[in-house]
């Protein structure tokens, strides 16, 4: 079991249903087989992202849960392999745009690991789902926390949190998870200790074999704007035919390029994806990447091609997505100095992207728009470099040219204030600034806005 579980884990997928398979035909009720089987497609749907592949192996995923619903056995493994494939289900549904129907698989799943946890109190693996669900549930924006309520679901990030340290403390088969869980957690929650993307970074170099491990480590490392770190893991990545084909891996690489100002690797990054990728998510955002990439390379028939192309495409489920569709819907125009500070700063090229700013005057005829984003590019910018006197004077303008404007720059220049707050210990400054980031009604990222924000308040 533990030997097909590593494999698929590692995304060698067709190697972990070999060896599983000896066991599945002598036992087919067995709970942590069949639990271990699920990774396997949950992790090809994923994966893929194909919506052909989904249609076919959700049905295997729910004949799953058909004989754990026969088993007799009083075992832990019967309500935790339940939960674990609902959890599984719904993250896959969610991906394919059936949330109403990944809502109650959630729903179900939190009950089953609630009442395993009242009957089996010392089943590590089951803290595991528990906490995570704990803490996505307590992080969500309380407009929307009547819902959870009247389902009977009731987040708690604290016990999350510790659920979730108990479970990455405990060796078991499902321990590297529960720490990876933990790492993205706190890392969600500001953490400042820069110890997920350690720890992410010493599993993928410590398993150089495992893909899983490698993306994860990446996206943390590109989360935290460590892009030259992420970028090598990338180029040393395990790319034979054992493994499932992982097209995302390059347009995320192309992203990073993109940030640190190499267009030529950008472009093929994402070229390669888009002739390779099967889903429909990512699409748009693809495309408004080339689009940005030949743009700033001084492309401009290249860049209006795919700029064309971004309505075209996918479909506006994913945010990156959303917001390249925005893009082309407002018609909005792109400030070359103010584009290239932004992308050289999302990769934590700070220095690169202050000089991007260099020369940027604005003038009468300068939009409104562009001047705020100005003032918000400067200070997360001299956040970035540690200069916080300047971020925080900044991020103060920010506020005060923002006002009630459909932008996201006044309610994350409060976010970024009140995490600042935090840092020197000043309650109530921090709380002030978090609630201010809730107040605004409406813009681009309300909800992850929102959610960071509460988070913030409930850590002081």
């Amino acid at each position: 079991m533990q030997q097909a579980y590593a494999e698929i884990i590692k995304l060698r997928v067709n190697a972990g249903r070999q060896i599983l398979q000896p066991e599945l035909n002598q036992n087919p009720k067995n709970a942590c087989a069949l639990l271990v089987a699920n990774y396997a497609d949950f992790l090809t749907i994923l994966v893929s992202q194909d919506k052909a592949v989904y249609d076919k192996l959700k049905e295997k995923q729910q004949q799953r849960l058909d004989k754990l619903e026969d088993l007799k056995e009083k075992s832990p493994y019967k309500r935790y392999a339940q939960a674990e494939i609902k959890l599984q289900l719904a993250m896959c549904q969610v991906f394919f745009a059936d949330e109403v129907q990944a809502a109650w698989n959630v729903r179900s799943a939190f009950l089953l690991l609630k009442e395993n946890q009242k009957l089996y109190p010392d089943f590590i693996p089951n803290r595991k789902s528990l906490g995570l669900l704990q803490v996505i549930i307590g992080s969500i924006p309380d407009s929307y926390q009547w819902v959870f309520k009247v389902l009977g679901m009731r987040g708690d990030i604290k016990a999350g949190l510790a659920n979730l340290n108990l479970a990455s403390r405990t060796p078991d088969l499902f321990q590297d998870e529960a720490l990876i869980y933990l790492q993205f957690a706190q890392d969600w929650m500001n953490k400042k200790d820069n110890s997920g993307p350690k720890i992410l970074t010493r599993l993928a170099t410590a398993e150089p074999d495992n893909l899983l491990f490698t993306y994860l480590a990446m996206s943390m490392l590109k989360k935290n704007k460590s892009c030259d770190s992420a970028l090598v893991l990338f180029q040393k990545r395990p790319r034979d035919n054992r493994y499932l084909p992982f097209p995302y891996l390059n347009h995320m690489a192309a992203d990073m390029y993109l940030y640190r100002g190499d267009y030529t690797k950008s472009v093929q990054e994402n070229q390669y994806f888009l002739t390779q990728y099967q889903g429909k998510h990512y699409l748009k955002d693809a495309n408004f990447k080339l689009y940005l990439a030949h743009y700033l390379s001084g492309n401009p028939l290249a860049a209006q091609m795919f700029y064309s192309r971004i309505k075209e495409v996918g479909s506006a489920v994913v945010e990156e997505d959303k917001y390249a569709q925005k893009f082309v819907e407002n018609h909005e125009t792109l400030n070359r100095q103010l584009i290239k500070a932004r992308l050289h700063a999302d990769g934590g090229y700070y220095s690169q992207a202050l000089a991007a700013l260099k020369d940027f005057k604005p003038t009468g005829k300068t939009m409104q728009k562009d001047r705020l984003e100005l003032y918000y590019r400067k200070a997360r910018i001299y956040q970035g470099l540690n200069q916080l006197d300047s971020a925080v004077y900044f991020y103060e303008r920010t506020i005060s040219a923002g006002g009630n404007l459909p932008h996201y720059f006044a309610p994350n220049a409060a976010l970024q204030l009140g995490y600042l707050a935090s840092d020197r210990n000043d309650k109530a400054a921090a709380r002030a600034y978090f609630k201010k980031a809730l107040s605004y009604p409406k813009h681009e990222y309300k909800n992850s806005i929102d959610s960071k924000a509460k988070i913030g308040l409930s850590t002081l």
